[in-house]
């Protein structure tokens, strides 16, 4: 790595095209999923907030809401003060009793894989990530990760996760970090690029034991230290002015949420500092479009969400963080940064 590739220039282009295909996967899945569960002939019939139309249709509350904030980004739903009405194309076009009723058009995505993902986790149980035949949510959190699933997913996230990494490194909020601890850190590369762009800086990545096996091959780095362990089930290192979670806390529902955040703040140094680097959704959940297909497929894989500023505020708060403050460093993600 030179120090050329520590920038994005004009001719490097956003990956904000890639972003938008890769999760636009889900967009016909989910309006066949929306279609054939009659959530849009609920909404008309008089259920118009989510609690009532995931009671009336026996499922999961928070998986009805990543599906109707989804189907209010792609303008099918309105989503307002906590009610949900159609638009006029809904009404049109996708009440089964309608003339126009497009429904029937929707039911060669029932073959599909990505359907059925989508249609289990909303009727069912979510968390249907699996590599293997193993789901990679209890692989994770038990600490029990195979190598295979661990290149396969190292390699994925890397590929997403490059170009708003160098993007956030290049802000300035890292400036005054001397030694960040990369909690979750993946393929790396963000304490690779940290350590470039300020190479006074330490960093430690924290990592399960098979994707430290890959770090240990791929990072030659003398101010980088790679440090095995399970972030629920071990204390984090020490010796950190800086935590970062990067990618990490979508993972998780809120309760987990809560422990990687009290235990970032227990292993900080007093004035030490948070960095959370996410796609988030605008205050109104229901946009950007991209952000809230990611937010329906973190619900699918992993029974957990995006969050939007506001809420990882008031879960930074809540444990005793201050200061919190947001950057947008890229087309869609964004650092909130607080201090202890």
């Amino acid at each position: 790595m030179n120090n050329d590739d520590l920038y994005l220039n004009k001719s490097t282009g956003s990956d904000n095209i890639l972003w938008d295909l890769w999760l636009s996967r889900l967009y016909l899945p989910a309006l066949g999923v929306a279609d054939k569960i009659n959530i849009f002939q609920t909404i008309h019939n008089g259920y118009t907030t989510i609690n009532k139309i995931s009671y009336h249709l026996e499922m999961d509350m928070k998986g009805i809401e990543a599906l109707v904030f989804f189907l209010t980004s792609i303008g099918l739903l309105n989503y307002s003060t906590e009610q949900v009405s159609l638009t006029n194309v809904a009404k049109n076009y996708l009440l089964s009793d309608s003339l126009h009723y497009w429904g029937n058009a929707f039911v060669r995505t029932h073959d599909t894989d990505e359907y059925k993902r989508v249609f289990t986790a909303i009727t069912n149980t979510p968390s249907q990530l699996y590599s293997n035949g193993k789901n990679l949510s209890d692989m994770w959190k038990s600490g029990n990760l195979d190598i295979a699933s661990a290149e396969i997913f190292t390699k994925v996230m890397h590929s997403s996760i490059l170009p708003s990494a160098i993007l956030a490194i290049n802000n300035s909020v890292f400036a005054d970090i001397s030694h960040l601890l990369d909690v979750g850190g993946g393929s790396g590369c963000f304490s690779e690029y940290f350590v470039k762009r300020y190479p006074k800086s330490f960093a430690t990545i924290f990592e399960l034991p098979e994707v430290c096996s890959i770090l240990k091959n791929n990072i030659n780095n003398t101010h980088i230290n790679i440090c095995s362990g399970n972030f629920f089930m071990d204390s984090f290192p020490d010796n950190c002015d800086g935590v970062l979670l990067s990618n990490i806390l979508h993972d998780w529902d809120i309760e987990h949420v809560k422990i990687l955040l009290e235990k970032s703040f227990k292993v900080l140094p007093h004035n030490g500092k948070i960095f959370i680097h996410e796609m988030l959704l605008d205050e109104g959940r229901c946009s950007p479009i991209t952000a809230t297909a990611f937010n329906l497929l973190m619900y699918v894989n992993h029974g957990s969400q995006q969050f939007t500023k506001s809420q990882l505020f008031n879960l930074l708060e809540f444990v005793g963080f201050k200061n919190c403050d947001y950057v947008k460093t890229h087309h869609y993600y964004s650092l909130i940064i607080a201090q202890k």
